[in-house]
């Protein structure tokens, strides 16, 4: 793992006014322990407002802090950019699987936003988010002014937003799966989304699953590619919905398990290898493939290649499949909404 050293800023919220640094440090970034966080208070590698304080010190709210991070353990990451489409503040870009858009306790400086402002070379905020480890299709701006009037109100900016999912099982034809979800909370597994009443929490979801073709026809290991068009935009939408109808996503470490081997993985940092050997997959095959897009009277749609080597490895089975995947989207683009 290359050690990296870096410098990030964050704004405590009002609501943590009159706590003190310390639980909110502990609390908030999970990264470091408690011994860790104290030491560098003490050695000023975390400062509040710019001044050195003590772990007793109180939250003001909307306090400036300033972290330094040295010699970082930060594992290796792809870091590519595919450039897509640029107009005025809106810039749309692919991501590749298995890199998270903000930073999380393990990747600090090579999260996709910092690697789309220095391919780019422009300041950018991403308008929506993916999953660390589904790839394709992202919407990012250059301006604070155009996320604020675009982030409210994206369904009038991503008019259509078409996913492609190798599945498992057999799947045929075309299912809408028009069924409200929720966190998991009384669960063991609190990431999961469930489908739960909307009279008890459940937030209504839209997903319409089209077959593209069978990519395993065996009994016991069969896989079907489909395209997924989602008409609402819940967390975990497409991972939960496809679940849901017994064809979870392949690789998907969520659902379609007990979920056991990722708490571990999430508690521990399992390596590489060892997340191969548990999932035989490094990732879920999810792909965010193409959106039709509305800007200032002009709509376009744009689609992402930045399909993982894990997935295309296994779509091999089918030698002809992007043929196939672009005949069925201009079926799907063809359908009225």
């Amino acid at each position: 793992m290359p050690k990296v050293t870096a410098e990030f800023t964050s704004t405590t919220p009002l609501l943590h006014r009159g706590e003190n640094i310390i639980d909110y440090l502990v609390h908030k970034f999970t990264y470091q322990s408690k011994d860790k966080w104290l030491e560098n208070l003490q050695s000023g590698l975390m400062t509040v407002d710019g001044k050195i304080v003590g772990p007793d010190f109180k939250l003001l709210g909307a306090d400036e802090l300033l972290f330094i991070i040295k010699d970082f353990d930060e594992p290796d990451i792809d870091t590519s950019v595919e450039s897509l489409r640029s107009m005025g503040d809106l810039h749309i870009v692919g991501k590749p699987a298995g890199v998270p858009i903000h930073r999380t306790g393990r990747i600090l400086v090579n999260t996709f936003t910092n690697n789309v402002k220095k391919a780019l070379k422009v300041d950018a905020w991403p308008l929506h988010r993916l999953d660390k480890e589904t790839s394709g299709l992202m919407l990012f701006s250059s301006s604070k002014a155009f996320c604020k009037k675009h982030q409210s109100k994206m369904d009038d900016l991503l008019k259509r937003k078409l996913y492609l999912a190798l599945v498992h099982g057999k799947f045929s034809g075309i299912q809408t799966i028009d069924v409200a979800i929720a966190q998991n909370v009384g669960g063991n597994l609190r990431a999961r989304m469930v489908p739960t009443a909307v009279d008890s929490g459940g937030k209504p979801s839209k997903t319409v699953v089209h077959k593209v073709c069978t990519v395993d026809d065996n009994e016991t290991s069969a896989k079907t590619l489909v395209l997924c068009e989602i008409f609402s935009g819940r967390k975990h939408q497409i991972r939960a919905h496809l679940e849901s109808i017994g064809c979870p996503i392949v690789g998907d470490k969520i659902y379609g398990t007990d979920g056991v081997d990722y708490a571990e993985m999430c508690e521990t940092g399992l390596p590489r290898e060892e997340v191969l050997r548990r999932f035989s997959y490094p990732h879920q095959m999810l792909h965010s493939l193409c959106s039709e897009i509305h800007l200032a009277g002009e709509s376009f749609w744009v689609q992402s290649a930045l399909l993982s080597d894990a997935f295309i490895h296994e779509l091999g089975l089918v030698p002809n499949w992007r043929d196939i995947v672009e005949a069925k989207l201009l079926e799907i683009k063809n359908i009225r909404t």
